[in-house]
């Protein structure tokens, strides 16, 4: 298939998968590409260091877009809203709050995940 899905779940539970098995997926399969979905603190660390990595914005509160893009290459970050669980106004609030320049919201908005899925 061309696409396969390998799910993240967080580490406190015993057995699954934490950052640095991400982080040793992404070294063994460099061409292959990876979505943290819910990406949060640690977890954009591997970002920065993996091209192959791309953080989803969902869980991120209106501050931590700002701080994210501070370490975090514009083009490894993905539009995530919780949709249709919460609404998706509150999400493109987080990007408006952010102050960032036409370019990297519009690559954020949709342009990364085109160029990452098309």
């Amino acid at each position: 298939p061309k696409h396969r899905v390998w799910k993240r779940y967080y580490a406190e539970h015993e057995g699954e998968a934490g950052p640095a098995d991400v982080e040793a997926f992404a070294d063994a399969l460099p061409e292959a590409k990876i979505v943290l979905l819910n990406c949060m603190g640690g977890e954009l660390s591997i970002t920065c260091r993996h091209k192959n990595v791309y953080g989803e914005m969902a869980s991120f509160e209106p501050f931590d877009v700002k701080e994210a893009l501070a370490n975090l290459p514009g083009d490894q970050l993905l539009f995530g809203s919780h949709t249709p669980l919460y609404y998706t106004t509150a999400a493109l609030w987080k990007l408006e709050r952010a102050e960032l320049d036409a370019d990297l919201l519009a690559k954020i908005h949709s342009g990364n995940a085109a160029k990452l899925y098309c």
